[in-house]
């Protein structure tokens, strides 16, 4: 049985995961909802004006008040400025599972920021909330989330045909999955 505990502060070496806040506007909307690069290969929408992403975060803060959501702000602890998100979401209560998604600001890509904050994220799934298995769907030529899923863990089981849709366009995508026990062993 899951034990939702809501979006909860966690910390890493170089980061901290928490909840967004309003004052989190200009670094989300500037890190990547601005940025094309960032938002091609993901299911995300280019925020044509900085009012776009303030809307989103005001959603993600109403969230907040299920224990069954989880949206994390990534922090960098050096700069204290938000450059990244990663959320639990198709969660599956009598199969234990859920998908991890993840978006992450150009300028902090190949910093290992990414693997370390999923790392922490598994490790909260597996340990609090009790998950047993974790998915993620990335599109075939989206070779840096691929790369990032591999890294911390996550076995690639095969193409879903049409299994994802970005911005309306149905592709064939890659799906990544960890189990709990997998993801102790390798610990």
């Amino acid at each position: 049985m899951l034990k939702h505990k809501g979006t909860v502060n966690l910390e890493t070496d170089n980061l901290i995961l928490r909840k967004f806040k309003l004052a989190d506007l200009n670094s989300t909307y500037e890190n990547w909802y601005s940025d094309y690069k960032v938002i091609k290969p993901v299911n995300l929408e280019l925020n044509e004006t900085i009012e776009d992403t303030r809307e989103m975060i005001l959603d993600l803060i109403l969230g907040y008040t299920d224990n069954k959501n989880y949206d994390f702000a990534i922090v960098e602890k050096k700069s204290e400025e938000v450059i990244g998100s990663v959320q639990l979401v198709n969660i599956h209560e009598n199969l234990e599972k859920c998908e991890i998604g993840f978006v992450l600001g150009s300028k902090f890509w190949n910093k290992g920021y990414m693997t370390e904050a999923i790392n922490k994220v598994l490790e909260f799934c597996f340990n609090d909330i009790k998950f047993v298995r974790v998915e993620a769907f990335c599109a075939l030529n989206n070779f840096q989330s691929e790369r990032v899923l591999e890294k911390v863990g996550m076995q690639f089981e095969g193409i879903l045909k049409k299994g994802i849709c970005i911005r309306g366009d149905f592709s064939d995508g890659k799906l990544f999955a960890i189990t709990d026990d997998y993801f102790y062993m390798r610990r």
